[in-house]
């Protein structure tokens, strides 16, 4: 699996010290997927289950208002992760869809990938949970007022 996700191995190495070995111990069961432009992996309202790794491509998270417009919460390229981690750590429906911007290439994480390299990394484990309360605190207070009209 490692040549197939030059991306992902480079990432953990150089962001949590993972070495070829946990690597490869990680990577194992790790499932990929390519889409087209438009595909949606998230549906607000759904629950998150994964984290997405973008190997190739754009990916974008965002919210619709009740008047139909899009604001963009965050984009995804090469070499980042998004989801709604809110979802995922809390267990309840997303604020977010997601989706592909482009062609993309994406790894899912899942939590048991989450769980196995915290434990092989300190230095993953504390930026994942940077992350999650990252996710939390900012992004949560923000969608009362994205709907808003500037006046």
């Amino acid at each position: 699996m490692t040549a197939a996700l030059p991306n992902l191995k480079n990432y953990l190495q150089s962001k949590a010290g993972i070495t070829e070995e946990q690597f490869e111990a990680l990577t194992q069961n790790l499932k990929t997927a390519t889409i087209e432009k438009g595909a949606i992996l998230l549906k607000q309202g759904e629950i998150c289950h994964h984290s997405f790794f973008v190997e190739q491509g754009l990916l974008r998270s965002y919210t619709i208002d009740d008047s139909g417009k899009e604001h963009i919460i965050q984009f995804a390229t090469e070499s980042w992760i998004i989801s709604d981690r809110s979802s995922i750590f809390f267990n309840e429906p997303s604020d977010f869809f997601i989706d592909a911007v482009e062609p993309s290439t994406f790894v899912y994480l899942d939590q048991p990938f989450i769980h196995r390299a915290s434990e092989m990394s300190t230095a993953f484990r504390i930026f994942n949970e940077k992350a999650c309360w990252w996710s939390v605190l900012m992004e949560k207070p923000v969608l009362p007022f994205m709907s808003l009209a500037i006046q």
